[in-house]
């Protein structure tokens, strides 16, 4: 899914992917921004983990995005749930470049 918005204003968004069954809606800041469903039967998450992110200082962002980008995220990620459990950046098995948010 890739939505059409670009954001990029110094001020903090909220971003919520909603999945049920075959149906994904993608909300920013509470309007629904992108919605797809998914072909087969998808009835469960099944994952070893979950992972969040970019990508590395190494990567070439515009091939790795199929020419799509050619700049890194630069900013926060931050308040993540899941399941509506808050995660929390210091309990990731591992991380690369992560801090935590600076509050402003």
């Amino acid at each position: 899914m890739l939505s059409d918005k670009f954001i990029s204003d110094n001020e903090g968004h909220t971003v919520s992917i909603v999945r049920v069954d075959t149906r994904v809606d993608v909300f920013v800041d509470g309007q629904i921004d992108v919605s797809q469903n998914l072909v087969g039967p998808f009835t469960a998450l099944d994952a070893d983990g979950l992972y969040i992110g970019g990508f590395s200082l190494e990567d070439d962002i515009t091939k790795s995005t199929n020419y799509l980008f050619s700049t890194k995220f630069q900013g926060c990620v931050g308040g993540i749930q899941f399941n509506s459990r808050q995660l929390n950046v210091d309990e990731a098995e591992y991380g690369y470049n992560v801090d935590q948010c600076l509050e402003t």
